[in-house]
């Protein structure tokens, strides 16, 4: 069995997860702005706090699997990963 097939669906995890993730981090900054009780100020705080943590897992399974994957292709030293 090839690890880095493996390695680089773990990468692509990582970067769907980091955007998804930022992109609710992102949503909930624009609509604070709009929220005028303090209630849903609370919610979305909490939300955004949740999505920061889910930001950072995406970008640590991110460069796993990036770094990983070009460490088992022998690349990660060259100028131009393929």
């Amino acid at each position: 069995m090839q690890l880095y097939p493996w390695l680089v669906f773990v990468h692509l995890l990582g970067v769907v997860g980091f955007v998804a993730a930022h992109g609710v981090s992102m949503w909930t900054a624009f609509a604070i702005r709009r929220a005028r009780d303090r209630d849903v100020l609370i919610a979305l705080l909490g939300l955004s706090k949740r999505a920061v943590g889910h930001t950072y897992a995406g970008l640590l399974l991110l460069a796993i699997g990036g770094l990983g994957a070009a460490w088992v292709s022998d690349q990660l030293l060259a100028t131009w990963v393929v």
